[in-house]
């Protein structure tokens, strides 16, 4: 049985992208949302923020997520594991969630444009396949020392995407999705500016109302000779707490976030506006109030 579906300025929409920071944080952020009562109805992210999201918008509790991101960081390129073969429409007809995986593809004339993944236009299409060619830089570092991205090739009802990283062509999205018919119900488990690749997305950010970030050490610049799964494991850990710690911190101080708690809506102060009154009215009600009252002669004072 479908779940009816609330306006689009009654939704609220969340972004994760695909840093690996965000994408743990993130996880924090959606248990605090859930004790606070905030429901997030509409989910857009690319990587390992978009495949948190998926989980997340599938049922999956935030201690299962942290478990499936210890597992797997690359998660966005093992969600078959995790979602097996549910797709877009199975997923917002169970559950009234709308999600969109943002990745990039490659044009048959060489340009580069974003492609949005959702039961609006792939209805059909695998989960976990929107998740694996949402991203496809080499390395963390790719953007940054401007390596070569790889593409991955997507085969869905006849016709072949060749697509990169969703960062390439993550400045469309505003304007692909409507952002600004959400009304002020837009978060983002991101600030910026807190990382190189974040330069590519600044008209996200101006879009995004609420933003949830703690600063974090920088996961992606870590050598891997000096990383171990126990390190990785309390990493993911502390960011997940810091996480949910800054959401709480952002109820109580973000009012446009403090709107979406039930019951907690902040009421509008109306300052009434001073009317001129003009002098001869002021004359008189001075006069009325000390009728009455023993005047003082200033001639004898």
């Amino acid at each position: 049985m479908a779940v009816e579906e609330k306006p689009i300025n009654e939704r609220n929409l969340l972004f994760a992208p695909a840093i690996f920071n965000s994408a743990c944080t993130t996880v924090g952020a959606l248990e605090s949302f859930k004790e606070q009562g905030i429901e997030i109805d509409d989910y857009i992210g690319y990587g390992a923020g978009g495949a948190v999201l998926a989980l997340s918008a599938s049922g999956k509790s935030e201690k299962e997520i942290l478990e499936a991101l210890k597992k797997t960081p690359n998660i966005e390129n093992n969600m078959a594991e995790y979602l097996g073969n549910m797709t877009f429409g199975e997923l917002k007809e169970k559950t009234g969630k709308n999600l969109m995986i943002q990745t990039t593809q490659i044009n048959p004339d060489g340009t580069k444009s974003a492609l949005i993944f959702s039961a609006d236009n792939f209805k059909n299409l695998p989960i976990a396949e929107a998740c694996r060619v949402s991203t496809t830089l080499n390395s963390p570092l790719g953007v940054i020392t401007k390596r070569p991205t790889k593409t991955r090739e997507l085969q869905f009802e006849g016709k072949t995407y060749t697509c990169c990283d969703g960062n390439m062509s993550a400045r469309e999205i505003p304007d692909l999705i409507h952002m600004k018919e959400y009304k002020n119900r837009i978060i983002s488990t991101m600030k910026f500016p807190i990382h190189p690749r974040s330069k590519r997305i600044a008209n996200i950010m101006e879009a995004c109302n609420i933003k949830l970030a703690p600063h974090v050490s920088f996961f992606s610049a870590v050598p891997p000779k000096f990383r171990s799964k126990h390190n990785i494991n309390n990493l993911i850990d502390s960011l997940s707490v810091k996480g949910s710690q800054e959401t709480k911190n952002q109820i109580e101080k973000n009012i446009n976030l403090k709107n979406l708690v039930p019951h907690t809506k902040v009421p509008e102060v109306i300052i009434p506006q001073r009317q001129h009154v003009p002098s001869f009215v002021r004359d008189i009600n001075r006069s009325n109030r000390f009728a009455g009252m023993p005047q003082i002669d200033k001639k004898k004072g």
